[in-house]
């Protein structure tokens, strides 16, 4: 009987020992070591994936630093309108928003009391292109109650 070539690949395939599949598992990765920087040729299969994860792993690292040293930023700015604000807690209770609104090209902070509440909005943009990431952080702060407690609700979106 005449099997057509493709399950005749099948039949070879599902036939092959844990040897064989071995070795063609080394026939792989020797062919991907011949693409591969150098460095990588001595290494073992999964000595190369673990270093490609691991690569990866320390390039996110570093630029979700970079992005946490940034919102430390943006809290100490919360702060300081927070108390710019506290100054001003006698004069302006229950009446329209004030706000404070300063913008750049690529950050902006803008703060105000409605009511209550203190408002802040900020944004920062990493980069210069419009599609870069853009991270809207909100920050609400409630004025302090009967008992001199504070409430505060932080949140945020990320825009692409």
């Amino acid at each position: 009987m005449q099997y057509p070539q493709y399950y005749l690949a099948k039949i070879q395939l599902s036939s092959q020992t844990a040897e064989e599949k071995s070795r063609n598992l080394e026939k792989f990765f020797a062919t991907l070591r011949g693409i591969l920087p150098t460095t990588l040729t001595s290494m073992a299969p999964t000595a190369i994936v673990s270093s490609i994860v691991e690569g990866t792993s320390r390039q996110l690292e570093i630029t979700f630093s970079g992005v946490e040293s940034t919102f430390s930023e943006l809290e100490s700015t919360f702060s300081e309108l927070e108390s710019t604000f506290s100054g001003m807690e006698g004069v302006f209770v229950g009446v329209e928003i004030i706000s404070i609104k300063q913008e750049t090209p690529i950050s902006g902070v803008e703060g105000a009391w409605a009511g209550s509440c203190l408002l802040i909005r900020a944004h920062v943009t990493i980069g210069t292109n419009p599609r870069d990431v853009r991270y809207e952080p909100s920050y609400r702060k409630v004025r302090a109650d009967d008992d001199g407690q504070h409430v505060a609700e932080r949140g945020g979106r990320h825009k692409f």
